[in-house]
């Protein structure tokens, strides 16, 4: 088995989300995600496994699996809130921070934003 794999199997439903946004996203990128307590709302929603405190929602755990790439949360204070260049849709939520409305939305997927 590939590491994804292995982390797949583990980890489940985080891993997946973080691993679509991996895949859809340049190193380089400052990835805006929907508010934290929505994306652990979502993750309840979906089943995520417990993870003793770790999960999508919780910066430096998803940090970790995306580096180099860095991670925001909508309405948090971090100075790259602005910066954000990449939007990351999570169960639906999202599509309010992008400019245009998008014709076909889907639960999960990635925008470029500038």
């Amino acid at each position: 088995l590939s590491s994804d794999e292995k982390l797949g199997a583990k980890i489940g439903y985080d891993f997946q989300v973080l691993k679509m946004i991996r895949d859809a996203t340049p190193e380089n990128a400052i990835i805006l995600m929907p508010r934290q307590d929505t994306c652990y709302s979502v993750r309840k929603r979906e089943g995520g496994q417990n993870l003793s405190g770790g999960g999508l929602h919780v910066k430096i755990w998803s940090q970790y699996y995306l580096y180099p790439r860095r991670v925001v949360y909508d309405q948090s204070k971090d100075p790259d809130l602005e910066k954000a260049n990449y939007l990351a849709i999570i169960g639906g939520n999202g599509y309010d921070k992008l400019k245009s409305p998008v014709k076909e939305k889907v639960d999960y997927t990635v925008f470029k934003l500038k």
